[in-house]
Parts: C-alpha cells; sequence; structure tokens
C-alpha cells in the first residue's frame, strides 16, 4: 500500500511539473509572438528577435516607450533587472549556510532578505509599467488590462492580454484616422 502511494504521489509530482513546464513555454511563446506582433506594428525591421531571451525584455519596454523606434531606457532597466535579480537571489542562497553553520552572525540575514525583496518589488514594478504602457498604448480596453494584470493575474496574464493586442495599431493612430 504504501508503495502504491509513493509511486502515485511521484507520478502526481511528475505530472504536475511537466504541466507548469508546458505552461510556462506556453505563456513564453504567446508573450513571444504578441511582442512580435507589436513589433511589426511600430516598424521594427527583425521583429522575430522577440523570441531571444533578454531582447525580448528589451522590446517590451522599447515598443512601451514613447518613441518605440529610439534607444529605450525602460527596456534596458528590464533587462538589467532580469540580470540583477538572479544575483540577488544567488547571495541570499550563499550567505544562508553560513549562518546556519554559525559563521556570520544571524542578524545579517536581514540584509541579504532585504535587498532581494526590494529587487523583485522593483522588478516587478518596472514589468507592470511596461505591459501598462503597452496595453494603453495599443487598446481601447488599456486600463482594464492592465487593473486585471496587477489585481487578478499578478503580471501572468500579461502575454495573453499582449498576444490579443498583437495586431492592434496604437489607438492615437486610429482616433487620428476616424476624424
Amino acid at each position: 500500500m504504501a508503495e502504491a502511494l509513493a509511486i502515485f504521489g511521484i507520478g502526481f509530482i511528475m505530472i504536475f511539473y511537466v504541466l507548469c513546464i508546458a505552461i510556462g513555454i506556453g505563456m513564453y511563446l504567446l508573450n513571444s509572438f504578441g511582442l512580435m506582433g507589436l513589433l511589426k506594428t511600430v516598424g521594427e525591421k527583425s521583429p522575430g528577435l522577440a523570441f531571444v531571451p533578454y531582447l525580448n525584455s528589451y522590446y517590451l519596454g522599447r515598443v512601451g516607450s514613447k518613441d518605440p523606434n529610439k534607444f529605450s531606457k525602460l527596456g534596458i532597466t528590464l533587462v538589467i533587472m532580469q540580470i540583477v535579480m538572479p544575483i540577488f537571489a544567488f547571495v541570499l542562497g550563499f550567505t544562508t549556510p553560513f549562518i546556519e553553520e554559525g559563521m556570520l552572525p544571524e542578524e545579517i540575514i536581514i540584509i541579504p532578505v532585504l535587498l532581494t525583496m526590494l529587487v523583485a518589488l522593483a522588478y516587478m514594478v518596472i514589468y507592470y509599467v511596461a505591459y501598462s504602457r503597452i496595453f494603453l498604448k495599443f487598446s481601447k480596453n488599456g486600463l482594464v488590462f492592465t487593473l486585471v494584470n496587477i489585481f487578478v493575474g499578478g503580471c501572468s496574464l500579461a502575454p495573453i492580454f499582449l498576444f490579443v493586442i498583437r495586431n492592434n495599431k496604437p489607438v492615437d493612430q486610429i482616433d487620428n484616422t476616424a476624424v
């Protein structure tokens, strides 16, 4: 009985991991296809770069910028945060064993924990800003997309919304042609 339960548990965990990986790949593809469509809309010469890690973060910030054809500070900030976040997590993980072994005082753990939390918060806010700018720029429902993304999805719905608006023209261009 115990062996059957263990096999069931291992099978359940394996199915869970495979499902999580499939969902992650699916969301990455939705985000990349959505970003590629928006890059085509703004006239980017090589929209296929939306599938390249780190470059897709830069282009996300670039599409969300006021002028997507120029250098994007928001895009560079997203890439830097994407590089810095794992470094802070590594430092946190690296210092923990030293504290557990008594080589460092327990009070010092608060420093890497707070720094990691602050960097993670900044990382999250910058991504919310980038997605919000894109939603507001390319959809009349941009405010709804932004609020749902923040309060319901925790930025996990952003790739879906990005895919939905991938063929949209900027809202201000639509209003100008209608007048």
